[in-house]
């Protein structure tokens, strides 16, 4: 296996010149992953306003390949059970650059970003029957803690969490 160098790579906090390219990754990540399935995730056809939404609540962060927005992850501070979590979402690479690792590296960011918040607990979930997904997070440390029903979208998804 080859391995890319890191100088390669930038990560920053997503701006609003970055709404396009955002919203096409995730459009054409969930479309192939959920929406293939049969399941419907509002990712799949977010639009470029709803993404210069969640950019403004500074959650959204970028990971870039040689200066080219490769993949994308949003990372929320929430309050659980008293308290401070990370909960990430909208986690999605180009098409095209699975050999380069940018969901792993994107997770190993998040969490950073997660510490940096005074979180020590990462949460997020994912439909039931994407298997590759499920197996992508066990493999980073996730544990499944439960699942549940999305009720505006009628499938199940599990929970995950690790402490970081």
């Amino acid at each position: 296996m080859s391995t890319v160098p890191l100088v390669e790579f930038a990560f920053r906090l997503a701006d609003v010149g970055d709404a396009g390219a955002i919203r096409a990754i995730l459009n054409q990540a969930y479309t192939d992953s959920w929406t293939k399935r049969g399941l419907l995730v509002r990712a799949a056809t977010q639009n470029e306003n709803e993404t210069r939404l969640q950019i403004a609540d500074r959650s959204v962060y970028v990971l870039l390949h040689k200066g080219q927005i490769a993949g994308t992850v949003r990372v929320q501070r929430k309050e659980l059970r008293n308290e401070v979590v990370a909960y990430v979402t909208h986690l999605a690479r180009r098409q095209g650059s699975a050999e380069l690792n940018i969901g792993q590296r994107l997770m190993t960011e998040a969490e950073g970003i997660a510490r940096s918040f005074g979180a020590s607990l990462v949460t997020l979930d994912t439909a039931q029957e994407i298997d590759g997904l499920i197996a992508f997070y066990r493999a980073l440390g996730y544990e499944s803690t439960g699942r549940f029903v999305h009720t505006s979208t009628a499938f199940w998804s599990l929970w995950f969490e690790k402490k970081v």
